[in-house]
């Protein structure tokens, strides 16, 4: 905070601003109380009131002064600029708290000559001067601030606020109206014309303060309740319009009162009653169904946990704030436990973000089962609180999972096992669909977080790279639990030898199959672990792998091949996104998945590079970036293609030069060159054939036949691509002949091509060889 800037939410200045709060409240009571019982002004100056009176203006001066330096939140930022602090304040409640400091009562007194003990010189305009004294109520604003801040503060129950400012506020009500119906009676000098007639005017006249107030309030409380009795009334019109505008008054105020305690109870009774409905719908339905009552005692637990934690629940708290403080909580709440979690290692934050922002939180009372052994699981748990324990019902009441291991012990084919936070179940039969492997039981009040399979499936589409470490980390999983059911060295042996046969991939697909397959592993089975050497394996050797050995070999192969299907899926489509990000020169996307460790040489189905295709499209910067992160400059695809070849058939001068800078060539020799080249020379393409030749391409390579494509640029009279060939690729015209015996100047001459032969004599002179004789 500056220097000289108070911070509203600092201990001291609480303190003092409940200070005033508390003026404020007692200024409530005692001006109106002044006003009808007490001379005018401040006379008599040192009487205990009117010092009472002097501090609290002393009090109200102070804050005055506090108050252009008290930072301020405007919306929702705290202002401290004192400048800014002092127009506001200026602008706001600075009037206000100065006119409610100022003694203005006396200061009118003092101006009439009625100060002190002068007012009974004109007692009855004293009086009315004494009014002013109201303006100094102007300082309540503070007590409405007070149980406005009350209110939605959580440290005191609503109702009890709601009471506490309903019955003050009615007391402050029925002190005035009592003030009032006194004052009245006083300015018409207690005569039979007013309300006192009833009580009897000289005697209530003479009577002491006490009595005074006493029965003024007696005729307010009665008044405001509207249940008067007729020993009091009014006597005059003016009494008449003062009741009559205190009671239209008291009935909205009650009205008010009544509809704000009424609104607390019925809130809660209409809690209650929703409640209690839900137990009548429940009770109906068992009834109906004819549930057994172990179930009934189990839902009716579970509506009792739900209805004492429903108002706790994240998505009742958390659904009226933005995402992004949404999503900061449940970071802090569940975060950390989902990186713990094995099945989720390696995912990125806003993988598991989404995870968070798509689960609900679940809540269940000890003994009660999540899931059981044989269900269809559709929803993904992860344990946030609390201990379970994960068990096969099989394998407690049924000696055929029974085996024994190297030492000759007898264990069970399935084993307890305890998850606490952090742990998720049912993981298996989410992803592949199979059967539930183990029944899961609470052993305490536990909550976990539950991820539905259509929003796990719409995760997993966004952020492929984490849903692919989570089946990764699924596989080893599966193959932990798997093994499981295959102890010791034997068992071990065991499996290996079903994981290899040709038969136990059937298993995954259930039915008629299953069975085959299970046949079929009976005859490799027991050879692998029968022998009394080494413990053996009972079961196994009795002909076939038990159900749950099934069941554990199906469940590993099905997460096998989703493993599988899923990956391949997933590079597939990197693979397309990649070279889709070359194809259109993208360099930031390229640049990102490169600096992912993607390979630079990954191509498609027909071995086309993401080179190639920046190629393709003259993208020189796409090319340079892929050439430096290891690019294979000579990498070919289906049809013999390179990344020079494409830009040199599609025109990309930028792209030949980079590729002859880092290395690269068009990958073909021999007789493909000179099919490249003379197929250029026959269709007439001469800037293709000049990049070629610029390339590399070898101008004197001939085809089956020995001719090259001078010979047949020669036989056409074809000057330019001659001249090309020449010039740009150094072809020899006199090293050149065909199967026979031709060359180049021959064929130029036997057309009459006078150019074309010039040229190649010329050429043949220059390599140092002679022409060609004449035919």
């Amino acid at each position: 905070m500056p220097r000289g800037v108070v911070h509203p939410n600092s201990k001291w200045y609480q303190v003092w601003w409940h200070t005033t709060v508390l003026v404020s409240a007692i200024t409530a009571f005692l001006q109106p109380y002044y006003i009808a019982f007490a001379p005018p002004g401040l006379y008599p100056y040192a009487s205990a009131g009117s010092i009472l009176v002097y501090c609290m203006m002393a009090l109200i001066a102070v804050d005055i002064a506090v108050s252009f330096r008290v930072a301020r939140y405007k919306d929702g930022q705290l202002v401290t600029d004192k400048r800014q602090l002092a127009i506001d304040y200026l602008k706001g409640y600075f009037v206000v708290d100065v006119l409610s400091a100022l003694p203005l009562d006396e200061i009118a007194l003092s101006i009439a000559g009625l100060s002190g003990p002068r007012f009974t010189e004109n007692e009855e305009l004293a009086y009315y001067l004494s009014l002013l004294r109201l303006v100094a109520l102007l300082r309540c604003y503070r007590l409405f601030w007070f149980f406005s801040f009350l209110t939605y503060s959580l440290g005191t129950p609503l109702i009890f606020i709601t009471l506490l400012r309903s019955v003050l506020f009615t007391f402050y009500l029925a002190n005035c109206e009592a003030c009032l119906m006194y004052y009245i009676a006083r300015q018409s000098h207690f005569t039979s014309t007013t309300w006192v007639e009833a009580l009897g005017a000289d005697w209530f006249a003479d009577g002491s303060v006490a009595t005074q107030y006493i029965y003024s309030l007696y005729f307010a409380t009665i008044t405001l309740a509207t249940v008067g009795y007729g020993d009091l009334h009014a006597y005059s019109p003016v009494e008449a319009c003062a009741l009559v505008v205190c009671v239209f008054f008291n009935i909205f105020y009650a009205a008010y009162v009544i509809g704000c305690v009424t609104l607390l109870v019925v809130k809660g009774d209409e809690r209650v009653g929703k409640y209690r409905e839900q137990m009548q719908h429940l009770t109906s339905y068992a009834d109906m169904s004819d549930l057994p009552q172990e179930l009934r005692d189990s839902m009716l637990s579970h509506l009792k946990l739900h209805f004492n934690n429903a108002h706790r629940a994240d998505e009742t708290v958390l659904g009226s704030y933005p995402s992004t403080i949404r999503r900061r909580v449940l970071r802090y709440l569940y975060l950390d436990i989902l990186q713990q979690s094995t099945l989720f290692h390696g995912a990125r934050q806003r993988f598991l973000d989404a995870l968070l922002a798509a689960a609900r939180v679940e809540a269940y009372l000890p003994n009660e089962e999540l899931v059981s052994e044989g269900d269809t699981v559709n929803e993904l748990f992860v344990v946030v609180s609390g201990q379970l324990t994960s068990y096969r019902v099989s394998s407690l009441f049924s000696q055929e999972d029974t085996v024994i291991d190297m030492s000759g012990k007898s264990v069970r084919g399935g084993r307890t096992r305890f998850l606490q936070e952090g742990d998720v179940f049912g993981a298996i039969s989410f992803f592949t669909g199979a059967e539930q492997m183990e029944t899961v039981l609470s052993l305490g009040v536990v909550r976990v977080l539950a991820v539905h399979r259509s929003e796990y499936e719409s995760i997993a589409d966004r952020f492929k790279d984490s849903a692919r470490a989570v089946l990764e980390n699924l596989a080893r999983h599966a193959d932990e639990v798997t093994g499981e059911e295959f102890p010791g060295a034997a068992g071990a042996e065991v499996l290996k030898t079903v994981l290899s046969s040709d038969a136990a991939t059937k298993l995954q697909y259930g039915g008629r199959r299953a069975a085959e397959a299970a046949a079929a592993l009976a005859a490799s089975a027991p050879h692998a672990a029968a022998g009394g050497d080494d413990g053996g394996l009972p079961p196994l050797s009795r002909s076939c792998l038990t159900p749950r050995q099934q069941q554990a070999v199906a469940a590993l192969l099905r997460v096998r091949a989703l493993v599988a299907r899923f990956v391949a899926k997933h590079d597939e489509d990197r693979t397309t996104e990649f070279l889709y990000a070359a194809s259109r020169g993208d360099n930031n996307r390229l640049r990102a998945f490169l600096e992912q460790g993607f390979d630079v040489n990954t191509a498609d189905y027909d071995g086309r590079t993401a080179l190639m295709l920046a190629c393709v499209r003259g993208f020189r910067e796409a090319a340079l970036l892929l050439l430096k992160a290891g690019a294979d400059a000579d990498a070919k695809d289906a049809f013999g293609g390179t990344a020079m070849w494409e830009a040199c058939q599609h025109g990309q001068d930028e792209c030949i030069d980079l590729l002859l800078r880092f290395g690269g060539s068009l990958g073909k020799q021999g007789v493909a060159a000179a099919s490249m080249l003379c197929t250029c020379v026959f269709k007439g393409e001469l800037s293709l054939l000049r990049r070629l030749l610029r390339a590399g391409a070898e101008a004197d390579a001939g085809d089956y036949d020995g001719r090259t494509a001078l010979h047949l640029a020669a036989a056409e009279g074809n000057l330019q691509a001659a001249q090309s060939l020449v010039t740009t690729g150094h072809a020899n015209p006199a090293a050149l002949r065909d199967r026979w015996g031709n060359t180049p100047l021959d064929e130029a001459r036997r057309v009459g091509a006078t150019a074309v032969t010039a040229l190649l004599e010329e050429a043949s002179t220059a390599a140092g060889g002679p022409p060609a004789a004449q035919v």
